[in-house]
């Protein structure tokens, strides 16, 4: 008998990420291992699209709204808090593929505006209905960690929607009202979350025991909680590095160019940096909201020669500049679920240097796979990369640790498994 699985959730190329690469990744392993793949997700420019992506058909509806901070109209926010519940399009859909493709298992691996009605509907077909939590989406309204909340659900996220959508000059008497109003709303839609999730799935996944850890602590049952950490197939592993003509030393920094990621601090730490060491150049790879605020900064700064954007790369040539790369640094002030980069960058036996948080925390040793700073500390993180600097060639065997390491931790077929046992 055939073994039919539906994944729910933002797919490449349209969405890109950590949790959209495993999904595709994902779905392309069970493909290749005889399973029937079947894709939901939401489109951008379409909002109806099906077509056949490597064996696989991928179903589009809806839209999706890359940047919802900052331009949500009342109606908008409205209709934002009701559909991150339950979406009637998406509860249709789930309904229809299941029941066409005879789907034995659900896998949800994205809430970030795909809303919980994928697992209702799922249940209410009495399908296996699994759920990997790869980012912080049912702690946070945003699906994200802004800095101002200094840590999960510490600040209000009332807070949050006042700060990024300005209220009108005639409703700011109104404020002391409406905060306490949006708080107890986005309170009532992430109690909501848990609730469905908890009761109506038979297993929650995640990428590391961070993520489980802090999911726990607001509500997750532990009975249903799972560790499989993200896998990478088919990474060209960089065993090399190409001659720089100049002799300067690379550091590369890869993802969004928001302020959560650290950007703006690592910039402050690069003019620190300069002041003690100029061989060396920094490659920023990826694009994000704070890009233009970020290359201001680089301009007031003044480190124009040394700092280079290189915008978005496709995946498949990523390992050339990891191969260009002596540090990879990833430098997030708030915690990461995992890091597809600090996988990529240990498979191609850089030395990292990460914040002190999250997951990061979890995986890096301390002198040993790579090195630690205080998230949000510039000049710790200056300080460190000088030292790498100075120091580089004695540091070869962390490379190398953190090369075996990768390897035994986070083999693919290893992980492929764990999704066997749970998915059928």
């Amino acid at each position: 008998m055939s073994k039919n699985i539906l994944m729910v959730g933002s797919y490449p190329p349209h969405q890109i990420g950590g949790g959209e690469s495993q999904q595709q990744l994902l779905s392309r392993m069970f493909k290749k291992n005889g399973y029937n793949v079947f894709v939901l997700s939401m489109g951008i420019n379409k909002i109806f699209e099906v077509y056949d992506e490597d064996g696989i058909k991928i179903y589009r509806v809806g839209k999706f709204k890359e940047n919802r901070r900052g331009n949500l109209n009342f109606l908008q926010a409205f209709k934002y808090i009701t559909f991150e519940i339950f979406d009637p399009l998406l509860f249709i859909f789930t309904i229809f593929l299941t029941i066409r493709y005879r789907v034995n298992s659900v896998h949800v691996t994205n809430f970030n505006q795909m809303s919980l009605s994928p697992i209702i509907a799922s249940k209410i077909l009495m399908r296996n209905t699994v759920v990997t939590m790869h980012s912080h989406s049912i702690l946070c309204f945003y699906s994200t960690l802004m800095p101002f909340c200094y840590g999960v659900r510490k600040g209000r996220c009332g807070n949050c929607l006042l700060r990024y959508h300005k209220l009108p000059e005639s409703a700011k008497k109104f404020e002391f009202i409406l905060k306490p109003i949006l708080n107890w709303t986005i309170d009532l839609v992430l109690y909501t979350k848990f609730k469905i999730i908890n009761s109506l799935t038979d297993k929650i996944i995640f990428p590391s025991e961070y993520s489980k850890k802090i999911h726990l602590k607001y509500g997750t049952y532990a009975e249903k909680a799972k560790v499989i950490h993200c896998m990478l197939n088919d990474f060209k592993v960089i065993k090399k590095q190409s001659k720089k003509k100049n002799g300067k030393k690379v550091i590369l920094y890869i993802g969004k160019i928001e302020e959560e990621k650290g950007v703006k601090v690592l910039m402050k730490s690069a003019k620190k940096l300069l002041n003690n060491n100029h061989r060396w150049k920094l490659l920023i790879i990826g694009e994000g909201r704070s890009f233009k605020k970020i290359n201001k900064l680089m301009n007031e700064l003044k480190l124009n020669e040394h700092v280079a954007f290189l915008g978005l790369i496709p995946h498949y040539n990523m390992p050339n500049y990891y191969r260009l790369a002596d540090i990879v640094v990833i430098p997030s002030v708030v915690p990461e679920t995992f890091s597809i980069v600090l996988l990529e960058a240990n498979l191609s036996r850089k030395i990292t240097i990460c914040s002190r948080i999250g997951a990061l925390e979890e995986r890096v040793i301390e002198g040993k796979t790579g090195f630690l700073v205080e998230p949000n500390n510039s000049d710790e993180l200056a300080k460190k990369m000088l030292f790498v600097l100075e120091n580089y060639e004695k540091l070869k065997h962390i490379e190398e640790r953190a090369y075996t390491d990768a390897v035994k931790k986070y083999n693919p077929e290893n992980g492929l498994s764990e999704y066997k046992k749970i998915l059928g």
